[in-house]
C-alpha cells in the first residue's frame, strides 16, 4: 500500500505545481493580453516588458503601467504645456534665429532713459 500511496502523493503534488504555476503565468500575462486586445503600439514594449519581469519584478510593473496609460491623452497634455495660449509653439525654430537677438520696444513717454 505505501507505494501506491507515494506514487498518489507524487502525482497530486506535481499536478499541484503545474496548477499554480499555470495561474501564476497567466496572472504574469495579463498586460501583455491587454495591450494585444487594446491594439495599443506598444504592445512588443509589454510583451518585453512582461517577459524580462520574470527575472526582475519592477520591469512587471512597468508593463502594467504601460497598459493602464492613455498615451493619446499624455501626449496631448505634454503638448499643451508646451504650447503658450496664444498657441504658437515655444521652440528654437531657424527663423527665429535668422532675425537675430530679440530687440526691448523703447516706450516713447519715457525719453530712452532706462530705470
Amino acid at each position: 500500500d505505501s507505494v501506491v500511496f507515494f506514487w498518489f502523493v507524487v502525482l497530486v503534488t506535481v499536478a499541484l505545481l503545474v496548477w499554480v504555476i499555470a495561474k501564476l503565468w497567466s496572472l504574469h500575462s495579463i498586460p501583455k493580453v491587454l495591450a494585444r486586445e487594446k491594439g495599443f503600439t506598444q504592445g512588443r514594449l509589454v510583451f518585453w516588458l512582461t517577459m524580462l519581469g520574470m527575472i526582475w519584478k519592477p520591469l512587471w510593473i512597468l508593463a502594467v503601467v504601460a497598459v493602464v496609460i492613455d498615451w493619446d491623452a499624455l501626449a496631448n497634455w505634454l503638448r499643451r504645456l508646451r504650447l503658450p495660449p496664444d498657441g504658437r509653439e515655444l521652440s528654437d525654430t531657424s527663423e527665429q534665429r535668422a532675425a537675430g537677438p530679440a530687440t526691448v520696444p523703447v516706450d516713447p513717454a519715457s525719453n530712452g532713459d532706462k530705470a
